[in-house]
C-alpha cells in the first residue's frame, strides 16, 4: 500500500525472464492485499496487462481492497501507524495454509508486517525522527484458565514511569479494543485492536512519548466496556 507509481513491474525482456517464470509458475504472487489511495484500480497497481490479468485471476487470491491501516505518514508528527484496524481485510481475508513440510514459518491470523505491535519503535530511524506513533505495546496471552467474565485490572505499577502493565480477561472470543485517553477525552494511544481468543492477557504499555498526568484506559470487548484511571509521573 501507498507505493509510488505502480505496485509491481515484471521483467519481460529477452531470454528467460520474470515474465516466463510468472507464466510457468516459477514466480507466484498470491494471497496479497493491494491498495493505492489515489485510486485503487488494477491499472494503478500494475501497468502491464499480463500482470493485471494474473492479479485478477481468482485462483491467486489477490485482493484490491483498502487494508484499513490506522494512519500513513512521512512527516515528523508521529502519525505513522501501519497496524490494521480490527475490521481490516488483513484479518478477514487472511489464510493460514502453511507450506507443506514447513519447518520455518509460524502461523499468523493476519496479512502484512504488523498486528498489534509497532515493532519499529525504539530502534529505527522512523522512531528516532518521530515519524512513527511512539507508543510501545506488547501483548502476552494465557489460555490455560478461561475467566468467567470480562475484566480489566488496575495497571501496575501505578503511578508509573514510563512503563506499566495492564491485565484483562475474556470469557469468550471477542473483538477487543484497548485505548488510552487524556483528561480531555482525546485518544492518545491504541494499545490493542483485533480479534482475541478467550483467556487472560497482559499488555505492556510504554508512555515515553506522553506527558505526566492522569490518563484513562478503556477496554471494549464483546458487549463490555470497562474504564480505569492511571497516573504517569516523570
Amino acid at each position: 500500500t501507498d507505493f509510488d507509481k505502480t505496485g509491481i513491474k515484471v521483467d519481460s525482456g529477452s531470454g528467460l525472464t520474470s515474465y516466463d517464470r510468472l507464466m510457468n509458475g516459477g514466480i507466484k504472487l498470491e494471497n496479497n492485499i493491494w491498495f493505492k489511495s489515489e485510486g485503487n484500480t488494477i491499472s494503478n497497481i500494475a501497468a502491464q496487462s499480463f500482470v493485471q490479468n494474473y492479479l485478477l485471476n481468482t485462483t491467486n487470491n489477490n485482493s484490491l481492497v483498502n487494508p484499513l491501516l490506522y494512519s500513513i505518514g512521512r512527516d515528523s508528527d508521529m502519525n505513522l501507524d501501519p497496524r490494521p484496524q480490527a475490521s481490516s481485510p488483513a484479518y478477514t481475508l487472511a489464510t493460514k495454509d502453511l507450506p507443506a513440510g514447513n519447518t520455518f514459518y509460524s502461523e499468523a491470523d493476519y496479512y502484512g508486517a504488523f498486528n498489534t505491535d509497532i515493532w519499529m519503535n525504539g530502534w529505527t530511524a522512523l522512531y528516532q525522527n518521530k515519524i512513527t506513533n511512539q507508543i510501545f505495546t506488547s501483548v502476552e496471552g494465557n489460555k490455560t484458565e478461561i475467566p468467567s467474565d470480562f475484566e480489566l485490572s488496575q495497571n501496575y505499577p501505578n503511578p508509573f514511569n514510563p512503563t506499566t502493565k495492564i491485565n484483562f480477561s475474556l470469557p469468550k472470543d471477542a473483538n477487543v479494543r484497548l485505548t488510552v485517553y487524556n483528561v480531555l477525552g482525546q485518544e492518545v494511544a491504541k494499545l490493542l485492536q483485533g480479534y482475541k481468543s478467550a483467556g487472560n492477557y497482559t499488555v505492556d504499555f510504554n508512555a515515553a512519548g506522553l506527558a505526566s498526568g492522569l490518563y484513562v484506559y478503556r477496554l471494549d470487548a464483546g458487549n463490555a466496556s470497562i474504564v480505569k484511571k492511571m497516573t504517569l509521573l516523570k
